[in-house]
């Protein structure tokens, strides 16, 4: 049966209004849904240039999303690794990502660049404290990130695929306007 919109439904149901309101049903679609899977967390105007970054939280999950200085695109969980204080807010331009509480320093790479406070720590090594990724990609303008580990490519196609099924295609044949500018971020919160 195909959907006529000329033709008025006989009849319909809203889902229960514990779907909005329940804490158990948000983690349950946190975890099956928005947790799994590709997810539009941007707009690649955000990450323009070299050292560009803009942050987020999904749920519980707080990332950032940055081009190192190289311009290769990263997202990274963004607590320390120490004692997981917010690494960045907003967006801007940085060079490295500090952490406010011991001073812990990353580069836009992932990697520890200095490790404050660690002096007599048997068996340290910095080369194990990056900060943790997150999947990456881009698809026309949108910058995506997946937050599970069952994917192993970031092909556009197979993200594209993965992301949208198969309005990918027609949206590729037809076009994505990759012109249109990024121009605020809202966000919405609950009363």
């Amino acid at each position: 049966v195909e959907f006529d919109p000329a033709i008025p439904l006989a009849s319909a149901v809203t889902p229960p209004s514990g779907w909005y309101t329940d804490p158990g049903f948000l983690r349950l679609e946190l975890d099956r849904v928005f947790l799994r899977g590709w997810q539009a967390v941007g707009h690649i105007g955000q990450v323009k240039n070299p050292n560009d970054f803009f942050t987020g939280s999904l749920g519980n999950v707080e990332f950032v999303i940055c081009r190192d200085a190289n311009g290769k695109l990263q997202a990274f969980h963004n607590v320390c690794r120490h004692h997981a204080s917010l690494l960045a807010c907003g967006s801007g331009q940085k060079t490295c990502f500090q952490c406010p509480y011991h001073g812990w320093t990353y580069g836009l790479d992932g990697t520890l660049l200095k490790a404050t406070r660690i002096s007599g720590i048997k068996n340290f090594n910095k080369n194990d404290f990056g900060l943790l990724p997150i999947k990456v990609a881009t698809w026309g303008p949108f910058v995506l990130a997946r937050f599970d580990d069952s994917s192993q490519d970031t092909v556009d196609d197979v993200v594209g695929d993965e992301w949208l099924g198969s309005a990918s295609d027609l949206l590729s044949r037809s076009g994505i306007d990759t012109s249109l500018p990024h121009i605020c971020r809202y966000f919405v919160t609950t009363i």
